[in-house]
């Protein structure tokens, strides 16, 4: 055997540290998995930290992410979430966790020098134990910002938001962006590496989500129309709650092709008013029979679903907010050999190619975006073509051992 690179040798000698915590955005914890495997695969000493509330949460991340990895990890301190009115019992509640994990981080770095900590952009939780152990052992601390959240709707109201914002600019060393645009927003905080969203080429499927068949009684409103609702094509829909805006430019493009046969289906849980604001929404634009809800999937059911279905609906408007995010969950349906349509913005302009891997709006309207999806149903030869070029583009482009060479580097 020859002699290890120069700079497999120096990665060796690296000691970076995750910390998640259970509450975070799927898409984010995907993102910090694939880059603590990459990092690791590049010869890199990594461990993950994770802060859970519940046992569930913590089965959770085993069955998730607890099998077979490269990396070392810890399921760090469990303690109980607090959502009731009082504010004080929150506040110490979140201390109480901030403490655990404080203590957990305290001995791992003084049993071994840590060369940087990578933490997310907005849970005070994680970000105050870790600046704290920053102004007393001098590691690096390294934000993973896949959001601008000056610009999430509440941002005015939400302190945690606003100070872990603040925090994490003012005090990381280096900056993990999702998109040029954030970049250039953190040209002048330190240095920042674009790390686009990932994809791990391994493609098996968990023995769980093996055999597992989407059934469509899970829409209660379909009853009576279940043989024809399994005969149409399937449009998914699983943005989070915190992005309606998308989900109510997706309805007003889908009533510009109302006539055409298809299902629309919205993953995910959905407050009762925003619900039914929704629901009176639908039926104005004559789209009721059309339209469902599902609620929260497990992972098993989503995937089922994603196999189903004919193409992810998943627009950004022209804004700072939308500007600033690359959706991670676009690899993992583009994994399943499945069409994406989107708009011509941000990475998705800088990315895709319209007609080639993606089909892509570029007039951002509603008009516009359901001309697209109508091509999308009108030609299944064409939507192969494109899913399976997507797929051969990101294995070659978004590659997570590619992009933890890079990290390691930056790091």
């Amino acid at each position: 055997m020859g002699k290890p690179s120069k700079s497999a040798l120096r990665n060796q000698n690296q000691m970076v540290l995750f910390v998640l915590q259970d509450v975070m955005n799927p898409s984010t914890l995907e993102k910090m998995h694939l880059m603590a495997d990459g990092l690791s695969r590049n010869g890199v000493c990594v461990k993950v930290f994770r802060l859970c509330h519940t046992k569930k949460s913590r089965d959770e991340f085993i069955f998730q992410y607890g099998e077979h990895q490269r990396y070392q990890q810890d399921m760090g301190p469990m303690g109980t979430k607090y959502d009731g009115k009082y504010k004080l019992n929150r506040a110490t509640n979140k201390l109480r966790l901030s403490g655990i994990l404080f203590y957990k981080l305290f001995v791992e770095i003084i049993r071994q020098k840590v060369t940087a900590v990578i933490i997310p952009r907005d849970y005070l939780t994680i970000i105050l134990p870790v600046l704290l152990l920053k102004s007393i052992f001098k590691f690096s601390v390294i934000a993973n910002v896949m959001e601008y959240s000056p610009c999430q709707p509440s941002y005015s109201t939400s302190y945690d938001l606003r100070k872990s914002w603040e925090l994490i600019c003012k005090h990381s060393d280096k900056f993990i962006v999702i998109s040029q645009f954030l970049k250039k927003k953190f040209v002048e905080n330190g240095p920042a590496l674009y790390v686009p969203a990932l994809v791990n080429v391994d493609t098996s499927p968990k023995p769980k989500c093996q055999n597992v068949d989407f059934d469509i009684r899970y829409f209660s409103s379909c009853h009576s129309h279940n043989k024809q609702c399994k005969a149409y094509p399937i449009l998914l829909y699983t943005c989070s709650a915190a992005y309606v805006d998308l989900l109510e430019f997706c309805l007003e493009s889908l009533a510009t092709i109302k006539s055409k046969k298809f299902i629309f289906i919205i993953t995910g849980n959905y407050h009762s008013d925003e619900k039914y604001r929704l629901n009176y929404r639908i039926k104005q634009l004559g789209l009721k029979n059309k339209v469902y809800f599902t609620g929260f999937l497990e992972e098993v059911e989503l995937m089922s679903l994603q196999k189903r279905s004919t193409a992810l609906l998943i627009p950004l408007l022209d804004n700072p907010r939308h500007n600033a995010r690359f959706p991670q969950k676009i690899m993992q349906y583009i994994l399943l050999r499945k069409a994406i349509a989107s708009t011509g913005i941000g990475e998705i302009k800088n990315i895709f190619t319209h007609n080639l891997n993606a089909f892509i709006d570029v007039t951002i309207t509603a008009r516009g975006y359901g001309e697209i999806i109508s091509k999308i149903l009108e030609d299944n030869d064409k939507v192969a073509a494109v899913a399976n070029n997507a797929q051969c583009l990101i294995s070659k482009e978004f590659n997570h051992i590619y992009w933890g060479r890079k990290l390691a580097d930056f790091i």
